[in-house]
């Protein structure tokens, strides 16, 4: 069950802070062009395992036992500011009906049902876009991450800001619904 946001809130999805995962770092054994062998490679890290002290052992089981579980993460639907402009015309207008209803009621199935049919209509790129990523947070908190997550794809190229939260929500296993 989600909590209830006061009026006044606006509804945004919280994260963790991350960084990104670093490139993979590519190891060359030999030369391209002549095939010969290189140096070896000094990386830093020792060949083989080295145990730790006791004491060092003692403060890293101290550091562990100190730490907190994060917290669970609260993810709220979220809508777009073009979805917030006033007089909406044509197709917009349509997708507006769907984002004030049934999406702000949370009904998901609904916003699943109603998208088809606005999937139907002739659509620019961005308004398409716009559809995919509220039918992204509809199979999301219906539990279908994989659906969710390609619909997340699909608007990635408009709103990647918006999108990047939620595709990094469903690649760390976090469940919503």
């Amino acid at each position: 069950q989600m909590p209830e946001l006061p009026a006044d809130v606006t509804p945004i999805l919280e994260t963790h802070p991350s960084r990104p995962v670093p490139l993979p770092f590519l190891a060359l054994q030999s030369e391209v062009a002549t095939g010969a062998d290189l140096e070896p490679l000094e990386t830093g890290v020792p060949a083989r395992a080295i145990p730790l002290s006791e004491d060092a052992r003692a403060s890293v089981a101290s550091l562990i036992a100190g730490l907190e579980p994060l917290p669970p993460l609260v993810v709220y639907p979220a809508v777009l500011d073009d979805d917030r402009l006033p007089d909406p015309q044509g197709a917009e207008a349509v997708l507006r009906e769907v984002v004030q209803g049934a999406f702000v009621q949370r009904s998901w199935q609904d916003v699943v049902d109603q998208l088809e049919d606005f999937f139907a209509l002739p659509l620019t790129p961005e308004l398409e876009a716009r559809g995919h990523f509220y039918r992204g947070q509809a199979y999301y908190f219906l539990g279908e991450q994989q659906t969710a997550f390609a619909e997340f794809l699909l608007a990635r190229d408009f709103y990647y800001v918006q999108v990047s939260p939620w595709v990094d929500l469903i690649l760390n296993g976090s469940s919503g619904a």
